[in-house]
């Protein structure tokens, strides 16, 4: 009996710790890959979702002061840094997903 709750109780926080890093970096690009001891990739996935974001806001200010004819090219700039953006987000949570399920 003793066993077997062991067993239950380790799958459980299994869940809950994969459940934890994937939220974390759905919440947060890098903040998952933290959570598993991941320092490196998580700052440095941080520091890529900081300066993406830094950029698309930038552009998107840049869009609102534009003149008319600078406006397509600014938004194509925007949209690229978005897909971007969401390509690392992916990364991240998925990552976080697949890490936290070797450990």
């Amino acid at each position: 009996m003793n066993n077997y709750g062991d067993i239950m109780n380790e799958d459980i926080l299994e869940k809950i710790n994969t459940g934890l890093a994937t939220v974390f970096s759905a919440v947060f690009i890098g903040l998952g890959q933290l959570y598993n001891g991941q320092i490196m990739k998580g700052i440095c996935l941080f520091i890529l979702g900081v300066i993406l974001a830094s950029i698309g806001l930038f552009f998107n200010l840049l869009l609102v002061s534009a003149p008319y004819w600078a406006g397509p090219s600014i938004l194509i700039m925007i949209i690229i840094i978005l897909i971007v953006y969401m390509c690392i987000w992916i990364y991240s949570v998925t990552d976080a997903y697949k890490n936290s399920k070797k450990e």
